[in-house]
C-alpha cells in the first residue's frame, strides 16, 4: 500500500515522475516500502519449496526459476540505487499480480469442492501479462520523453524495461501453450 499512497495517489504523473533521494517522509516511506518488497522476493520463493515438497515438479519451470533467481537482483537495484519515481509501477503492479495470483492459489489448494468455482485461472495470466506491459510502457515513456526534471537513471530504466520485456517474452509461450492450444483441440 505503501507504494500507492506515496506513488500513484501522491500526484505521481505518468511522463515524468522523478525519484527522490532526499530525506522526506515520503522518499523514506517508498525506500522502507521497496525494501520490504525486496524481502518478499525471497518470501515468494517458499513456493517453489511447497511445489517440491508436495511432489509438484511439472510446476517448477525455466520461468519459474527464472523469476525467482532475477527478482532479489532487480528489486535489489532499486533499493540501493533507485527506487520511487516511475520506478514504483513494477513493484505495485507485481504485488497486485501477486495478490491475484496467490489468492488464485490459495483457493484451489482447499480441495475438490472449492476449485470447481474457480473459473478465473486464465485471468491471472492475464493479469501478469497486462502488469508487464504496464511496466514497459511507462518506463518506455520516461526514456523517450527524457524531460530534464525527470532525475533518470537510464540503467535503472533499461533495468526495469527489459524486466518488463523479458518477463512478457517468457510468459507468452505458456500463455499460448496453457490456454490458445487448449481452446484450439476443443
Amino acid at each position: 500500500m505503501e507504494f500507492a499512497a506515496y506513488g500513484w495517489f501522491n500526484n505521481f504523473s505518468w511522463i515524468c515522475e522523478p525519484m527522490d533521494f532526499s530525506n522526506n517522509d515520503a522518499a523514506v516511506k517508498m525506500l522502507e516500502a521497496f525494501y520490504v518488497y525486496y524481502i518478499s522476493k525471497f518470501i515468494e520463493f517458499l513456493d517453489t519449496i511447497f511445489f517440491v515438497l508436495r511432489k509438484k515438479n511439472s510446476q517448477i519451470t525455466f520461468l519459474h526459476l527464472f523469476h525467482h533467481a532475477i527478482m532479489p537482483i532487480t528489486t535489489w537495484h532499486f533499493v540501493k540505487y533507485g527506487c520511487g519515481g516511475y520506478v514504483i509501477v513494477l513493484p505495485l503492479t507485481n504485488t497486485f499480480a501477486h495478490i491475484v495470483m496467490y489468492s488464485y492459489y490459495l483457493l484451489s489448494s482447499l480441495g475438490p469442492s472449492v476449485q470447481k468455482y474457480i473459473w478465473w485461472k486464465r485471468h491471472v495470466t492475464n493479469v501478469q501479462m497486462i502488469q508487464f506491459i504496464v511496466i514497459m510502457a511507462t518506463t518506455g515513456l520516461a526514456m523517450i520523453i527524457r524531460p530534464e526534471n525527470c532525475n533518470l537513471r537510464f540503467f535503472t530504466a533499461i533495468l526495469t524495461f527489459l524486466h518488463g520485456l523479458v518477463f512478457f517474452c517468457l510468459f507468452t509461450p505458456f500463455y499460448i501453450n496453457q490456454y490458445m492450444k487448449k481452446k484450439e483441440t476443443k
